[in-house]
């Protein structure tokens, strides 16, 4: 049950700004690591908070309550905003925000994002464009999550992020940049005793008389022992060649039949996917739910510290949630209690295969759940995702009595 924010903390002082917005909030639950050095308070909002707001209030909460005890307090805030916002306004107001976290985390992302333009094609897509560039491709998967993360899993919209790319037009002072960021690099080499060479990108030790003439030359000693070899050109050239016959091969599906035959992946241990007509539950047994079954002991929620890989817990569901989002995809999340702890489960499927889900996944449920310890590192919540199995379990904590 959610409590009054100022019911939990009634001690806390806060500037006049601060103390206004938070009276309204409620807290939805506080968790904590076993070594008590992480605490995570969950909060409910009915009115937007700016998340420079957010970190004030988890500063205060540690100097005032925790100071010197070397504890972490982590608030992840819900909004439930009015239907005056819509994704396209939550941005307009909401941006920043979303800049000082990324700011935090990922630099080539706050750039990616800072330079972008967000458009709104309809309701339910947000379309980000990003200058066309190698490190902003490779970033695109991870931006789409977060972006995600914040307005299905945070602000409770019901959208997808779409990316495109536009030509990239290097600013006027890059040059300038690239030339400050060189000289950094080679104040930090000199500090750490080494040398590098002209173009940044290639370290040497300092000491020798050849790697010196070598760094000095800019790296002409190299190219001399490059030429003296033609041996190793034409290997290189070779294997150029054989790489890109493999390519060839691959994408051409010559692959020989003897390799792969069907049906004898694992066999024995599971059902083909149409075994089951594309349902969601790989299992016969009437309690699974979810995913194929499984007999393994669950633990204490209270146990989980942290990415542990592969956990089972078992518990009541007391909240659960679902967003649409983009490809016809819905996203469940829901929260377990086994009464020593809580912890938050998140799950995909397919929007058509959603009812058949929450038929046997209710509020108030007693479930065990087999899946992932994993650990965001965006906002560093834990959850259980990668889910392999859900079943239905009898209620644990009736206790039985011999009449």
């Amino acid at each position: 049950m959610n409590k009054p924010f100022f019911e939990v903390f009634p001690t806390l002082q806060l500037n006049t700004g601060l103390h206004d917005l938070m009276d309204q909030v409620e807290v939805e639950k506080i968790s904590t690591t076993r070594n008590r050095d992480y605490l995570r308070i969950y909060l409910v909002c009915n009115r937007l908070i700016l998340k420079e707001d957010i970190c004030r209030v988890e500063k205060e909460i540690e100097e005032q309550f925790f100071k010197n005890a070397g504890l972490t307090v982590k608030i992840y805030e819900k909004f439930q905003l009015s239907a005056q916002y819509n994704p396209e306004k939550f941005m307009e107001l909401y941006r920043d925000s979303i800049l000082f976290e990324l700011e935090q985390y990922n630099h080539i992302l706050f750039n990616a994002f800072k330079h972008a333009e967000l458009s709104f094609p309809d309701e339910h897509t947000v379309t980000v464009t990003l200058d066309d560039t190698v490190l902003v491709r490779s970033k695109e998967a991870e931006l789409i999550r977060i972006l995600e993360k914040i307005l299905v899993e945070r602000c409770a919209f019901s959208v997808g992020v779409n990316v495109c790319y536009r030509e990239y037009v290097p600013g006027k002072f890059e040059a300038e940049d690239e030339i400050r960021l060189k000289l950094k690099v080679r104040a930090i080499s000199k500090r750490l005793g080494r040398n590098v060479d002209n173009d940044g990108d290639r370290f040497v030790e300092v000491g020798t008389a050849q790697d010196d003439q070598e760094a000095n030359d800019g790296g002409n000693a190299t190219e001399k022992t490059a030429q003296a070899s033609p041996q190793n050109t034409e290997q290189k050239a070779a294997s150029k060649q054989d790489e890109a016959a493999k390519k060839d091969e691959l994408k051409k599906g010559e692959f020989k039949k003897s390799e792969f035959k069907k049906g004898e992946f694992k066999k024995g241990e599971f059902r083909s996917r149409r075994d089951y007509g594309g349902s969601l539950v790989r299992s016969d047994n009437p309690d699974v739910i979810f995913g194929r079954d499984f007999e393994e002991e669950a633990m204490a929620i209270e146990e989980i510290v942290g990415e542990m890989g592969e956990v089972i817990i078992r518990g009541k569901v007391i909240s659960l949630e679902t967003r649409d989002i983009k490809n016809e995809k819905t996203i469940v999340m829901f929260n377990v209690t086994d009464f020593t702890d809580t912890m938050t489960v998140k799950l995909f499927v397919k929007t058509e295969q959603q009812k058949e889900l929450l038929s046997g996944l209710k509020v108030g449920a007693f479930i065990k759940v087999k899946g992932i310890s994993m650990m965001d590192r965006f906002d560093h919540e834990l959850t259980i995702g990668s889910i392999t199995g859900i079943k239905k379990i009898p209620d644990f904590t009736t206790s039985r009595e011999d009449n």
